[in-house]
């Protein structure tokens, strides 16, 4: 299981840095353009899906389907409501990240918002190394 290296603290400090101001839409919106250069078929995974908020214009900008993963069932329930309208495109996975990439199947993009950075960095190590793994040649 991974671990995030503020402990309990972390909903306290997601908190500080959305009172920041928020540059992800411009974020997202990039990823939607990087992404939409991919094929129409492409399969994609997203490790730490919150909300949904993250996937949101790769979602309008292609015709991608995505697996959704998020160790939190309660993220997987709002996500699923948010993106009601692409749900035929969709799979939502509440699992630890690592522990379902060790048995996944191949992905032609894996993507994260603001998650893997909570990671230990031992577990950090772990994750990429992984994702390495099961992205798709090409």
């Amino acid at each position: 299981m991974i671990e995030n290296r503020y402990g309990t603290l972390l909903g306290e400090y997601n908190q500080e840095i959305t009172e920041l101001g928020s540059p992800l839409p411009v974020l997202w919106n990039v990823a939607g353009h990087e992404i939409s250069r991919f094929k129409n078929d492409a399969h994609i995974l997203e490790i730490g899906c919150g909300d949904g908020a993250s996937i949101e214009p790769i979602l309008r900008r292609t015709a991608v389907t995505a697996d959704l993963l998020d160790v939190s069932a309660d993220m997987i329930a709002k996500a699923a409501r948010r993106l009601g309208a692409h749900r035929f495109r969709l799979r939502f996975m509440t699992a630890d990240a690592y522990e379902y990439l060790k048995v996944c199947d191949a992905y032609d993009a894996i993507f994260s918002s603001f998650t893997i950075h909570n990671f230990k960095q031992k577990d950090k190590d772990r994750v990429f190394g992984v994702i390495c793994e099961r992205l798709r040649k090409g």
